[in-house]
C-alpha cells in the first residue's frame, strides 16, 4: 500500500510565483492574453481546496523522497530516473522519468518557498 502525501503550498505562491510572474502571457491576434499550455499543466500540480489554500497530492512518499534525495545530491532529473529505474525495475515505476522526476522537484521547490 503506497503512502499518499498531501503537502500544503501558499495561495501565493500559485497564484503570483507561478501563475503570473513565472509565465509571462502571450497575446493572440486580437491582443487578448492567451493561457500557456505550460502553465496550465505546471497549475495541474496543484489542487485548490475549498477554504482557497492550496495542496499537491504525491501519490507515492517513497518515490517522492528518494527523488528528493537523488537531485539534492546533483543527480539530473534523467539520472535520477534511471538510477531509481533500475532499483525498482520490477515494474512498479512503470512511467517514472525525467518529467516526473521534475513534477516532483517543482512540489517540493513551491512547498518551500
Amino acid at each position: 500500500m503506497q503512502m499518499v502525501l498531501t503537502i500544503p503550498i501558499s495561495k501565493g505562491i500559485v497564484k503570483v510565483i507561478i501563475g503570473d510572474m513565472f509565465f509571462k502571457p502571450e497575446l493572440d491576434k486580437n491582443d487578448e492574453e492567451m493561457e500557456l499550455i505550460t502553465k496550465t499543466n505546471a497549475l495541474k500540480l496543484f489542487h485548490q481546496q475549498d477554504d482557497g489554500s492550496h495542496v499537491a497530492k504525491v501519490s507515492n512518499a517513497i518515490l517522492y523522497n528518494l527523488t528528493l534525495q537523488h537531485t539534492s545530491v546533483g543527480l539530473s532529473f534523467r539520472q535520477t530516473s534511471a538510477v531509481i529505474g533500475d532499483v525498482f525495475s520490477n515494474g512498479k515505476l512503470v512511467g517514472f522519468n525525467d518529467h516526473e522526476v521534475g513534477k516532483m522537484v517543482r512540489v517540493n521547490v513551491n512547498a518551500n518557498l
